[in-house]
């Protein structure tokens, strides 16, 4: 299962008025970007090819437009989500070609009206292009337009940039007819049932002469024939599933073509473009946008051998399968033959026991056999969310993770990147009691944890590093790799680079009983952290001199989940094979860029258990590492504010007495310990700087004290990079801010909305101060934010020093009406977004609304609307990023710096 990408836009019907055809072409258009000013400087439009192409300069970053091209018949409208997904990289149009769909009436006025050909739609698409002021474009088609592209290409070569030709008809193995058209009801199987509707309308309106017309014209058309004299770079894309045209014929045809690549589209029927949306333009953006053809052309060719193994074992599955059932039903007619003329025999013992073994028999080869039917056995291939063994999809690494995973994949971050048929129930949860909801998100949170007698078996570092790299699209190189610690705003860094990040520390939590360490409703650490020590040692007994553990106990912000287990943080201290394979293969060689992130963060309530195994009483928040261990009665307090109604009056009538603090164990003097989930482990130094020299790798640090030190650094050279790039563009400024929490967060989105991120590690009170001071310092500097939007996470505990919606909605506020925006500007800005600041997040329910994740990220696609929608941009380039570190990072608190300065 995997999660929808939505680009919250819709293609908009536009008829064009193309010189010597009867009537318009219809056309879907993806929407025009905001609105920019137009230079000064620009030339005076003296083609009709200038103002497209002056739009792509300006609004899409020179990229050519994509032109998609529909197949045999059925016209735009089954290209539309495929166009959805293209448009917020570029532009966007699918016509409907003279005589099909919406421009049915559009033919030639010289000749046949009812007259169609392959030659005569080439030229229609010429013509169209032309009226359009379309120059050259990027051209993708389906099915029969592969034929129509294949003729385009060969008679206007320098019309077209790249090639994209999804299931290209017609395989010459299903000549005659008959066997395509066997083909073809055989692929209807395998598609969505909507899909016969637009099938079935399409066909009604172009009527059947001409239908028939053109299926001679395609089956006569040797596609093959003509795309080996192509010279234009060529994606060629088959289905899995695809009986028209096979895997294995379009791997032969791209042998045959110059410049051409050949991908598989894993669970694909023919029309891919329709039913199988998500791969298709994750693999279209990659070619048109990455162009990196030997790298897709490797990670093609090794899908395309397991699927070959698939498709082969499930080919002898189905034969096997008739096999069998011819035989049920030879025995059946048997029996059935024998009862009419013999019903003694039929009646005696020996026979009801033969024909119960033979069909025993079969049933059981039948059940056997099933798994290999399967069409869900491609699914571990190409994915975007992998799930990590033992380790929590709750946690801050893996969250961050997935969120770049995603958008080196082109795609959003919903749900925290997590996909559960629950997401729509997670709202009604909030109609429930509070200590229901406890219960609920307590009960949800333990489901991901590994029982005790299983940890060994369940967490390998290698294996697990595996799913780590597998996040990441398979063989592309990149300019950088990121290793290193957890941080939010990071995150957003790596983003803007297209870099992936590998986490130096995952989160791997273990059930435990509540009597180990949960003493009169409370934790009780000292017990926690002796609990633990044999649950450590089995981590670092199986994974020798490869990690550290760190057993952290947050009686504070973390009093639900630790109700029925514990976390166990593993730092990686050297680098497995897996995180060794993917540097080779993602770095240039040498060339590449190592950036290792090292947060100096350290918890002095930490206790040293063994060699590399640690407890950490607490954890970053709202109280310091010496408040659990040195504030009594802030503990104190906290926890008698926590007691229930029944509680207190259970204490004063039985005169029960009940514990006030959680009993922290005291921290170890003798060496400073890194903080558990946002700190680096030191010793993983060594093992990647001797990586490095080894391969001419470069090395990059940077270093900070604290996580949020990278949320202003990044926040403005975000605006700075943004800002200047919109302004380049005639663009308005990128002043909006999408403040976040801990794993609540959207790379994507900040980009395609233009906000300016600022990530906060918790609803707490140190972390609104350093939002507040951050956009204090902005206003007087007079680059003040005219709006913004806030996201925060709930933990479902009311935490010391967490503060309330209200005091965030306040700072958020004071700031934007103070900012430089004048009053008519803000009332301006008021009636463009009459949505909340806070999104996803009943203030009413804080912190205790636990559907946030089904929500946040849609309600910000919502406020912003399609109005509010920019260009995806190009990557930020590592030495503008390197000249920016330079500069700035002291002046943040970080450094950045070379191995060898």
């Amino acid at each position: 299962m995997e999660l929808d990408f939505n680009p919250n836009l819709r293609l908009h019907s536009t008829f064009y008025d193309v010189p010597g055809y009867e009537s318009n072409f219809h056309v879907l258009t993806s929407p025009s970007p905001p609105p920019f000013l137009r230079r000064d400087t620009s030339p005076a439009m003296s083609s009709s090819f200038e103002p497209e192409q002056t739009l792509q300069s300006e609004a899409y970053y020179g990229r050519l437009p994509v032109v998609l091209v529909h197949g045999m018949v059925v016209a735009s409208s089954y290209m539309h989500d495929l166009g959805r997904h293209l448009a917020p990289w570029f532009r966007v149009f699918i016509p409907d070609l003279p005589g099909f769909g919406r421009s049915t009436n559009a033919m030639p006025k010289t000749g046949e009206n009812s007259k169609v050909s392959i030659v005569q739609l080439a030229q229609g698409l010429h013509d169209w292009m032309d009226a359009a002021g379309i120059q050259k474009a990027h051209l993708i088609s389906n099915s029969l337009g592969c034929q129509l592209l294949a003729e385009f290409t060969r008679r206007w070569p320098e019309r077209v940039g790249r090639l994209v030709l999804q299931g290209p008809t017609m395989d010459g193995s299903h000549q005659p007819i008959r066997k395509t058209l066997r083909a073809l009801v055989t692929n209807s199987r395998n598609e969505p049932l909507s899909m016969s509707r637009i099938m079935i309308r399409d066909y009604w309106r172009a009527g059947w002469r001409r239908a028939l017309a053109l299926f001679r014209e395609a089956a006569d058309y040797r596609i093959s024939d003509v795309l080996p004299n192509l010279k234009n770079p060529t994606l060629l894309l088959s289905g899995e599933l695809d009986p028209v045209a096979p895997c294995s014929w379009v791997a032969e045809l791209a042998e045959t073509v110059p410049n051409a690549v050949h991908y598989v589209l894993t669970k694909a029927a023919h029309t891919a473009n329709y039913s199988a949306t998500e791969k298709m333009s994750r693999i279209v953006c990659r070619y048109l946008l990455i162009q990196d053809d030997d790298e897709i052309r490797r990670a093609g060719g090794e899908i395309l051998e397991q699927v070959t193994r698939i498709n082969h074992t499930r080919e002898a599955a189905a034969k096997q399968k008739s096999r069998l059932l011819c035989l049920q039903s030879a025995s059946v007619l048997l029996s059935a033959a024998l009862f009419a003329t013999r019903k003694e025999f039929v009646g005696s013992w020996p026979f009801l026991v033969g024909l119960l073994s033979i069909e025993s028999t079969i049933l059981y080869k039948l059940y056997r056999i099933r798994p290999s039917l399967s069409l869900s056995r491609s699914d571990h291939l190409d994915p975007v969310y992998v799930k990590l063994p033992g380790i929590a999809d709750f946690d801050s690494a893996s969250s961050m993770l997935r969120a770049i995973g995603r958008y080196l994949h082109f795609r959003d971050f919903p749900q925290l990147g997590v996909p559960t048929p629950l997401a729509g129930a997670m709202p009604l949860v909030n109609k429930l009691p509070p200590s229901l909801r406890n219960t609920v998100y307590s009960t949800v949170g333990a489901n991901e944890a590994v029982a005790e007698h299983d940890v060994a078996s369940t967490f390998d570092a290698e294996s697990v590093t595996h799913s780590v790299v597998a996040h990441f699209p398979a063989h592309r190189k990149y300019p950088a790799v990121a290793i290193g610690s957890t941080n939010g705003a990071l995150t957003h860094l790596y983003a803007a680079m297209g870099i992936p990040w590998l986490p130096q520390t995952l989160l791997m939590p273990v059930k435990r009983s509540r009597d180990a360490s949960i003493h009169q409703g409370l934790l009780d650490m000292t017990a926690e952290m002796e609990w633990g020590r044999s649950a450590g040692q089995t981590l670092l007994e199986g994974n020798p001199n490869m990690i550290e553990v760190y057993h952290m106990a947050d009686p504070n912000q973390d009093q639900l989940m630790i109700q029925r287990m514990a976390y166990f943080r593993l730092k990686f201290i050297k680098m497995t094979q897996a995180y060794r394979r993917f540097l080779l293969d993602a770095l240039e060689p040498n060339n590449g860029t190592i950036v290792l992130v090292r947060c100096g963060l350290k918890w002095p309530s930490s206790t040293k258990v063994a060699e590399r195994q640690y407890f950490q009483s607490g954890a970053l928040g709202g109280l310091s590492a010496e408040g659990f261990v040195r504030s009594p009665t802030v503990v104190n307090e906290f926890v008698e504010s926590q007691k229930s109604t029944s509680t207190k009056l259970r204490e004063t009538v039985l005169g029960m007495e009940r514990r006030t603090d959680w009993n922290a164990p005291p921290p170890s003097s003798e060496e400073e310990i890194s903080e558990a989930e946002w700190g680096y482990a030191e010793a993983l130094t060594d093992d990647i700087v001797a990586f490095a020299n080894e391969h001419g790798f470069q090395i990059k640090y940077l270093d900070y004290d604290h996580p949020e030190d990278a949320s202003p650094l990044v926040a403005d050279m975000y605006r700075q990079w943004r800002t200047s790039a919109q302004l380049h563009r005639g663009h308005p400024t990128a002043d909006s801010i999408l403040v976040e929490n801990f794993v609540v967060l959207e790379p994507w989105l900040a980009m395609r909305y233009n906000l300016i991120p600022f990530w906060t590690v918790f609803p707490v009170k140190p972390s609104l101060e350093r939002l507040q001071r951050y956009l204090n310092r902005c206003s007087e500097a007079g680059r003040g934010f005219k709006d913004g939007f806030l996201f925060l996470f709930c933990s479902g505990v009311h935490s010391i020093e967490l503060m309330g919606v209200e005091a965030w909605k306040e700072v958020l506020r004071r700031h934007f009406a103070s900012s430089s925006a004048s009053s008519k500007d803000m009332d301006a800005v008021v009636e463009k977004k009459p949505s909340p600041l806070l999104l996803g997040i009943d203030k009413n329910k804080f912190p205790k609304d636990f559907g946030f994740p089904a929500l946040y990220q849609g309600q910000l696609a919502e406020a912003v609307g399609e109005e509010g929608q920019y260009v995806m941009p190009p990557s930020l380039a590592l030495v503008v990023l390197e000249r920016f570190m330079m500069r700035n990072a002291e002046n943040y608190g970080m450094c950045y710096k070379a191995d060898n300065d």
